[in-house]
């Protein structure tokens, strides 16, 4: 690894260490003072372990379970100076997930807001704020010019506001200004907007602007370099969705769901329906995604080859989670419908006993009905639900006994079927005697049989 990348003896080769709030503090400092001198900017320690602090209160919060330290050494690994710093920051601020603004920034953040509460805070008037420089550079490259286009990056937009404020003593506005495109592409998930102009694309054109509004004196080779390096960054952010095993790349789904859905936090009182509405929504933005949602690309970076492996591998992760998804929320359906009106407010693992236990040990290998890539994807789903995602989770098992019966047992043919039906008895729009009275009626009959076992 070239000495322009961040080592990897920093957070890669202490495994005899535990990973304590103490190590990940280290690390970080490490990794801060690393950045800082490859970049000609030495910064006194003290000040670097008040930064080191800050970063790992802000990744530490109750609530997170995939926003952690590790993911943030996740995306440093393989980054220049300016990715690393960028990375450290990235994501301090994740209002829904910790509910409000970490209390060690409120400080900082909040008299940029009217008064007020809830996950988006309106900001105050931008004419006033762009009055402080590092707030107006922050804003004209996130391109903040309307409160609609806060509300959609305020969690990016806000940890850039944080970068800048404790980096700008060390560093100058170029380097400020790279840094904060890397955290502007670290917004997921974005349409190209503006004519078919693409995320990329806009990043560079706010870059130019900035450049000229601030005379950051960039090359035009440097700003496309700057954005390059974003793209290389946000690719990283979301590389679990070219893992080439898909049981790791749902590991991390699995790690999300308690980050957005608060019931899950207490695997003992959840119920079937709040299960439910959080596979719901991860079930909608499945359908939603495509894999040029997920990856970006900008003149060159990554190369063409590379970028289409990372294309491929997330459109199969994507389809083995939409009907891995599918397949659980057909079981949770028949868990609904069978304690119906319990659902709503009996603890799912009072329904469902020691789910923990597997009976499914007498049952054939699975063999695909067709032979296609849909079997593929088929033959993928089936291990995870019957095997199980490779990591444990603190608030759901790893395997799908009953997802798996029903798919074994009928097959994926019928789960989809089941899942239409069942997207209509969410709704409300058929009972729950119209679910269990659709063919084939021994369903019903296998459900209860194995529930009662449990």
């Amino acid at each position: 690894m070239g000495s322009n990348l961040v080592p990897r003896y920093f957070y890669l080769d202490q495994t005899h260490i535990p990973k304590t709030g103490l190590h990940y503090g280290a690390v970080f400092q490490q990794c801060l003072t690393w950045a800082l001198k490859v970049l000609g900017n030495p910064a006194n320690p003290l000040f670097l372990a008040e930064i080191a602090h800050i970063i790992l209160h802000c990744m530490t919060g109750r609530y997170r379970s995939f926003h952690t330290p590790e993911h943030v050494l996740q995306v440093v690994e393989g980054g220049d100076a300016i990715e690393v710093l960028a990375a450290l920051f990235h994501d301090v601020v994740y209002i829904q997930v910790d509910t409000c603004i970490p209390p060690i920034l409120q400080p900082l953040l909040d008299p940029l807001f009217t008064p007020g509460t809830g996950y988006f805070r309106r900001l105050k008037n931008l004419d006033e704020l762009n009055q402080d420089p590092h707030f107006a550079l922050v804003a004209s490259i996130f391109d903040i010019d309307r409160e609609e286009e806060y509300i959609r990056q305020q969690n990016e937009f806000l940890s850039a506001i944080v970068a800048v404020h404790y980096l700008h003593p060390v560093l100058n506005r170029s380097i400020l200004a790279q840094v904060i495109a890397c955290i502007e592409a670290t917004i997921p998930f974005r349409v190209s907007v503006d004519e078919g102009i693409s995320p990329s694309d806009r990043l560079y054109h706010n870059l130019q602007q900035a450049n000229e509004r601030f005379d950051l004196n960039l090359t035009e080779q440097d700003v496309i370099g700057a954005v390059k390096r974003a793209v290389s960054l946000a690719n990283r952010d979301v590389k679990n969705f070219a893992d080439f095993k898909a049981s790791h790349f749902l590991d991390n789904t699995w790690k999300l769901l308690p980050e957005t859905n608060p019931a899950l936090r207490n695997p003992q009182t959840y119920t079937p329906l709040q299960y439910r509405c959080a596979l719901q929504k991860m079930v909608g933005l499945m359908d939603f995604l495509q894999p040029n949602l997920v990856f970006r690309e900008f003149q060159g970076e990554p190369s063409l080859s590379e970028y289409q492996q990372m294309l491929d591998r997330a459109e199969k992760n994507i389809e083995v989670a939409r009907l891995y998804l599918k397949s659980k929320l057909v079981a949770i359906a028949f868990v609904e419908a069978l304690n119906h009106p319990e659902r709503e407010d009996t603890p799912l693992i009072d329904l469902v006993g020691n789910v923990n236990l597997n009976p499914l040990s007498e049952l054939e290998p699975f063999e695909a009905s067709i032979s296609s890539r849909q079997a593929i994807i088929e033959t993928e789903v089936m291990d995870l639900l019957e095997v199980g995602r490779s990591q444990e989770t603190a608030f759901d098992i790893r395997h799908s006994p009953l997802a798996t019966l029903l798919a074994r047992t009928y097959g994926f043919e019928a789960i989809n079927q089941w899942f239409e039906a069942a997207q209509s008895f969410f709704k409300d729009q058929i009972s729950h005697q119209a679910f269990l009275s659709i063919p084939p009626e021994d369903a019903v009959y296998l459900c209860l049989r194995h529930l009662k076992q449990h």
